[in-house]
């Protein structure tokens, strides 16, 4: 037990020295935090001039050295994947913009309705073609993290 109390403490200390760049918080309002882990924090966040609902990953420098995933979102076009919208950084944080999705997680979608076995396979052939995509970059990009917290379903299905 006294393992897990102290990766807890160690955790909420990592993302309480978390700080956002000053220019990251001078261009987007913090609206709520998706996700953390280790070293990372997700927000939705709504940008302050167009008050676009954005999302953004941001990365604590003490745990990731490097972070090269905007060079590679950067170069990702897909009706399927979120737009790289921006980047900011400090020497403490590294936070990378992406467009929202207004949809639904799978593994909600899936629990909320009665999914016939026509619109699993449309799911699933979806979710492969961006894979494919991905995957076909030089070099390929793999995802790594696919899970059904991490595929939206859009509105429209």
């Amino acid at each position: 037990m006294n393992e897990i109390q102290n990766a807890i403490k160690e955790l909420s200390t990592v993302i309480k020295e978390i700080t956002l760049p000053a220019s990251f918080l001078e261009s987007y309002d913090l609206l709520e935090c998706l996700s953390h882990s280790h070293g990372t924090e997700t927000y939705l966040v709504q940008h302050k001039g167009s008050k676009n609902l954005c999302v953004a990953k941001c990365y604590d420098r003490k745990i990731y050295k490097t972070v090269n995933e905007s060079g590679i979102l950067k170069s990702l076009r897909h009706k399927g994947l979120p737009a790289f919208l921006d980047e900011y950084q400090d020497d403490a944080t590294v936070c990378i913009v992406r467009e929202y999705i207004e949809g639904t997680p799978l593994y909600k979608y899936a629990a909320e309705y009665s999914l016939s076995e026509a619109k699993i396979i449309a799911l699933c052939a979806e979710i492969c073609d961006i894979l494919t995509y991905i995957h076909g970059q030089t070099p390929p990009v793999i995802h790594r993290d696919i899970k059904p917290q991490n595929v939206i379903v859009k509105e429209d299905g």
